[in-house]
């Protein structure tokens, strides 16, 4: 208990829906009328459960992300812990103050200039003056609003806005610091400078609780990482397995049972690619000789796998039918990123795999086995079965940006590839 900075115990959030206004005026007079007359009262009201049951203990200078679908109960959880929302059932202790970016703008003031507003968060934060004024040229120079920063807050972007309340908390040294979804509008740039500040943060022993719909982020600052589905923790343990119940969860079938996904080869039951959330935007078209019917990107013991560490050997697996006859066919894959640009990928011609001649009626199962060592994020994927014919190259069947992957490195890299890297030193001692 000495080493928890944030203990909940049987938390619990239901809110009051009523119809129509009068019924809350009702419920406030009506029951205890009814009380003093002995009879049952009448609720004017209906329930939704937004937490149940939530029990978690989180250790001093660690990093917690939580995961959870839109309604899961994210924000509430976090507001709750910040205190600026009181729980229905359970308790809640802090070894420390929490400070929450939970809501753009929150706690400024639209007429006041970012310097006046750093000012006033500062003293919400529970900060004097001295201690505001010490920290200030270090917030306005991590903001980097410029001349911005004397202009009324009023007229900043959104972008902005999220800039100056982010160095406002970053730099007070928060001993339990709650981030929901706030770097998401920040440039690529100015994220990068945030994860580096709250690395920074952790080393020096600050907990941190961090929701993102980035899992790449989760993967790579959090220690572990809780999923929440209909207001209670599903999971709580590892980034990895967490993020791979979320991807599972996200499925029509909503089967979190990873163990049971069907092995390489198989050629009854579930197809692979239904444990995959699919993109309805996913750009399909060929001449429809090659039928690509199945597809997935699985373990070596050939499990299908949305989370994938960039050193470990993965198996690029399609499963296609021959709807016409072929006389050289050609398999492959690539992957690319958020811009469209190709990052790495092969396919049977290139790596000289003969697929050979093949009739009306077959049907054929590839495996690239790979280690590709991308940097961390998340990376679509692009399957097809081309042909050249009479000097032209012929798509049979493309399925493009079909599905997204998260990758995520262990090593520190920069550029789109993390190459595993040994270093041999040379030269002389003085």
């Amino acid at each position: 208990m000495l080493n928890n900075a944030i203990s909940l115990t049987a938390i619990g959030k239901t809110y009051r829906v009523y119809e129509k206004p009068t019924n809350r005026l009702k419920q406030n007079l009506f029951p205890k009328a009814f009380s003093l007359l002995g009879k049952s009262p009448k609720r004017y009201f209906s329930e939704v459960v937004a937490l149940e049951n939530v029990s978690l203990q989180v250790l001093k200078g660690q990093a917690v992300g939580i995961l959870g679908a839109n309604g899961a109960g994210k924000s509430t959880l976090l507001q709750i812990i910040c205190g600026t929302l009181a729980p229905t059932t359970g308790s809640i202790n802090l070894s420390g103050q929490a400070t929450g970016l939970l809501e753009l703008g929150s706690g400024f003031n639209g007429d006041y200039s970012g310097r006046e507003n750093i000012h006033l968060n500062g003293q919400l934060l529970g900060l004097n003056s001295a201690q505001i004024e010490a920290l200030l040229p270090e917030i306005e120079a991590f903001a980097e609003l410029g001349e911005f920063i004397d202009q009324p807050i009023k007229i900043y972007s959104t972008g902005m806005v999220m800039r100056l309340a982010f160095s406002v908390i970053i730099n007070t040294n928060p001993e339990i610091l709650i981030i929901d979804e706030a770097l998401a509008v920040g440039d690529f740039y100015f994220q990068q400078k945030c994860f580096k500040k709250l690395e920074e943060l952790k080393k020096s022993g600050t907990t941190l609780l961090f929701v993102s719909h980035d899992v790449g982020s989760i993967l790579n600052l959090c220690d572990s990482a809780i999923l929440l589905k209909n207001g209670a923790i599903d999971f709580f343990g590892s980034p990895k397995e967490a993020v791979a119940r979320f991807h599972a969860s996200l499925q029509n079938s909503g089967s979190l049972e990873a163990e049971k996904k069907e092995p390489i080869g198989s050629l009854s039951g579930k197809l692979l690619k239904e444990n995959y959330f699919q993109n309805r935007e996913a750009n399909i078209y060929g001449s429809g000789k090659v039928d690509i019917t199945d597809w997935a990107i699985c373990s070596v013991d050939g499990k299908p796998i949305s989370v994938v560490q960039s050193d470990e050997e993965i198996k690029v697996y399609i499963k296609a039918t021959f709807r016409e006859d072929c006389v050289a066919p050609i398999f492959g894959y690539f992957f690319t990123d958020v811009f469209g640009q190709q990052i790495g990928g092969t396919n049977t011609m290139f790596i000289n795999a003969d697929i050979g001649p093949r009739k009306k009626g077959d049907i054929i199962e590839i495996e690239f086995n790979q280690t590709l060592n991308f940097s961390s994020g998340k990376y679509s994927l692009n399957l097809g079965c081309s042909e050249y014919i009479d000097g032209g190259l012929v798509a049979h069947h493309r399925l493009y940006e079909i599905t997204a992957i998260d990758f995520f490195s262990i090593n520190k890299s920069v550029g789109f590839v993390s190459p595993k890297t040994t270093i041999t030193l040379r030269g002389s001692v003085s």
